[in-house]
């Protein structure tokens, strides 16, 4: 009885996973033509309104008030460096020479005093708060490095 029971579920097991006799050997390919919105563009569309360009995402409460950050840009990363440091990583499109010198302007222009340090970190002090920027190749495009003091209380 074992035998025949075996037997039956062997044949079962055969006949599910061996498919079909009659399935084509090979599909034919068929070209389709593009959607129908896909020439559509808005460049010559006198209501349709651009959004401003700023920075996407969520950016900590601690980051320093008054620090410029490079617009466009979006918020990919951010958390703690060590006791009392916090960092911000942005991205952007734009190449690092563009980024950094821009980031340079605005920081000088908002009373930020800029200096080099010993591993290549552009350092922005205004008043007591000191940060450090990297302007890191992303290929295409830059990622952006902050790190800050965080505040306290």
């Amino acid at each position: 009885m074992r035998s025949i029971l075996l037997a039956l579920v062997a044949a079962m097991l055969l006949t599910a996973c061996g498919g079909s006799a009659d399935k084509p050997s090979h599909l034919e390919t068929e070209d389709v033509a593009p959607p129908p919105d896909a020439s559509l563009s808005t460049a010559h569309d006198a209501q349709a309104k651009a959004t401003s360009e700023g920075v996407s995402g969520v950016i900590p409460g601690d980051v320093p008030v008054g620090l410029p950050l490079y617009s466009p840009s979006t918020v990919v990363d951010f958390g703690k460096v060590g006791p009392g440091r916090r960092y911000l990583t942005l991205v952007t499109a734009d190449l690092p020479a563009k980024v950094e010198k821009s980031m340079r302007g605005e920081l000088v222009a908002a009373g930020w005093q800029l200096s080099k340090s010993a591993d290549d970190k552009v350092v922005a002090t205004k008043e007591k708060t000191v940060v450090d920027f990297q302007w890191i190749d992303a290929k295409p495009g830059t990622r952006i490095r902050i790190e800050y003091p965080a505040r306290r209380g």
